[in-house]
């Protein structure tokens, strides 16, 4: 028997939006309402690495999808797209091998050959800073900046923006 994958339906969907949304208000909530509190600490930390984790889980989706995966006219959309559906998926990540070993390396940004790695430190540094510095810079955009707006915590604040440099460095 076959296992087919098939895609979400549109109620799923919506109910897995309303849902995430539900737990991140609650979450925002529970860090607004123990204001004053012993728990006001301990909330604020916990609910700032939940916000971050859902956020960036479903902002690295969106990125991959609509970024990662879509054929775009623009020069800069289509270089991006170019590097990771050639060169990620067939240089370093061919569908009959899902895992390497060895150090890292990385697509340089500026290289015309996508199927090129970059062979020096320097090379892999800064594309690593040039990929987390784009996505630490949409998270300030989707979840640091709207969590500080909404509740004005500078806790929450400290552990989004921790999280945030501790899962772009784990992850990137």
């Amino acid at each position: 028997m076959k296992n087919k994958i098939t895609p979400l339906e549109k109620n799923q969907f919506f109910i897995a939006c309303t849902i995430l949304l539900v737990t991140i208000s609650l979450l925002l909530l529970s860090t607004i309402i123990t204001k004053d509190t012993p728990f006001y600490m301990g909330t604020s930390i916990l609910s700032g690495i939940a916000i971050t984790v859902i956020g960036l889980s479903l902002q690295e989706w969106t990125v991959h999808r609509y970024l990662y995966h879509r054929h775009h006219k623009n020069f800069l959309m289509k270089h991006i797209y170019t590097i990771h559906h050639i060169g990620h998926h067939s240089v370093i990540f061919p569908p009959e091998r899902y895992v390497t070993n060895g150090p890292v390396k990385r697509h340089p940004i500026f290289e015309n050959n996508v199927k090129e790695l970059g062979e020096s430190r320097s090379s892999n540094f800064l594309t690593r800073l040039s990929h987390s510095g784009s996505y630490m810079l949409l998270t300030c955009m989707t979840i640091i900046g709207p969590c500080w707006l909404i509740t004005q915590n500078s806790i929450l604040l400290l552990s989004t923006i921790v999280s945030t440099i501790i899962i772009c460095h784990v992850v990137v």
